[in-house]
Parts: C-alpha cells; structure tokens; sequence
C-alpha cells in the first residue's frame, strides 16, 4: 500500500474473497474483547477529566457545557461541527450514543456544522 506496508497482501474479487471468509473456523474474539474493554475504559477516565485552564478563570467552561448539553439532549442527537479548535469538545467530550449522529468533516472543511446542521434536520426531522 502507498500508506502503510501489508504483511500479507490479497488480491481478490469480493464474491471469492467473501466465499473463502465465509468457510473460515470462528476465531476466538475473547483477547480482542478484553483489549476493547481496556480502551474504552481509559477513554472514559479520559473523558471525565475537565481540562484545567492556565489561569483558572475561564469565561466559559466548554467542558461543562458538553456535560450540560449530554444530560439534556436525547441519546440519537445528531451533533453537528465544523473544522477548528473548537470542534475538539465535542470530539473529545460528547459520548455519540447511537451509530450516524455525528456530521463533521474529515478533511478540515471550515464551516461545515450549519450545513451538516441543516442536512442532519432534514434527513430526520424529528
């Protein structure tokens, strides 16, 4: 690959590959389920630390604010972020409760919330 380096390199066709994935033994998914456990553990002790400003005397808590925001939106809240700074709280601190409720760019598109905003509305209305 042009990004990373295959150990194993496969050329195949879906259907084939598909085929010879579908005869395979089950692997046993219990280490791989303890290392999942373990991240998202640290995430979450992460994730719980509020950030401590320099002076002590922010204006605004932006971690207080994802907290408030999280305790009284809906689990299936589509949030919506541009590209900047400030998109960081939500990365960091909002807990996406449902599969697609998060519209933001990957490629540092500046102004994307209002649009994905109104995209998101749109799709479910609700």
């Amino acid at each position: 690959g042009s990004v990373y380096q295959a150990e194993l390199m496969i050329a195949s066709g879906a259907p084939q590959a598909c085929a010879m994935l579908a005869a395979m033994e089950p692997v046993d998914a219990g280490a791989w389920r303890h290392t999942v456990e373990e991240a998202r553990a640290e995430l979450a002790a992460w994730q719980a630390q509020p950030p401590v400003f320099k002076d002590g005397q922010a204006p605004l808590d932006l971690w207080q604010v994802v907290q408030d925001l999280q305790a009284a939106l809906p689990a299936d809240t589509i949030v919506t972020n541009g590209a900047g700074n400030y998109a960081s709280w939500a990365h960091r601190f909002w807990r996406y409760g449902a599969m697609r409720t998060q519209l933001a760019p990957t490629n540092g598109a500046m102004g994307y919330g209002v649009p994905s905003g109104v995209a998101a509305k749109i799709v479910e209305p609700g």
